[in-house]
């Protein structure tokens, strides 16, 4: 994967608050994040970005469109489209 990692946040009631997604900075994955959450109906609640020169961490906090909790079936269909944005082109 290029040196990215991806990570799941959950809540303190196992429903999903967001990802973390660590790659080296200025690499274009946060533009595809991005279409792969719309795609779902979710909308980014706050994001949080740092870097260290080396590396860049965003955080992404997520909302359902609707103000509903994040269903599980859209949980795992956003899991899958953000392992694939990652992945490398084929």
């Amino acid at each position: 994967m290029d040196g990215i990692t991806v990570r799941f946040i959950e809540k303190g009631t196992g429903e999903l608050d967001g990802f973390e997604v660590v790659t080296a900075p200025g690499h274009p994955i946060h533009e595809r994040l991005s279409r792969a959450v719309d795609r779902l109906n979710l909308r980014i609640a706050r994001r949080d970005t740092r870097s260290d020169g080396n590396r860049s961490r965003q955080r992404v906090s997520l909302v359902s469109k609707d103000g509903r909790p994040i269903q599980t079936a859209t949980r795992l269909k956003l899991q899958a489209l953000l392992l694939r944005s990652v992945s490398p082109e084929r």
